[in-house]
């Protein structure tokens, strides 16, 4: 009875390791999951920061272009004169 008790106790102890090894391979999977996420948003940040100093670069050369045309009468000295694009349009 006692040898049954310690089979019981090992197969119990067999199928916790089981459940064990399955829930851990189930974690990893999960967090390649996310890896890969977290590499696509990484990727897409960098196109981001990317397009935000060739923006900058490009709002530079124009306030260089700004400041070097002719004032307009009355405005204030290094100020353009006003019309055109403001700017603002979205791509």
């Amino acid at each position: 009875m006692r040898e049954l008790a310690t089979q019981l106790e090992l197969a119990q102890l067999q199928l916790e390791k089981v459940r064990t090894k399955a829930d851990l391979e189930a974690t990893f999977a999960d967090l390649d999951a996310v890896q890969a996420q977290l590499d696509e948003e990484h990727e897409r940040n960098s196109r981001l920061q990317e397009r935000v100093r060739a923006l900058e670069k490009e709002i530079q050369a124009m306030r260089r272009q700004a400041l070097l045309r002719p004032s307009s009468p009355g405005a204030p000295p290094g100020q353009a004169s006003s019309g055109g694009s403001s700017g603002n349009s979205q791509h």
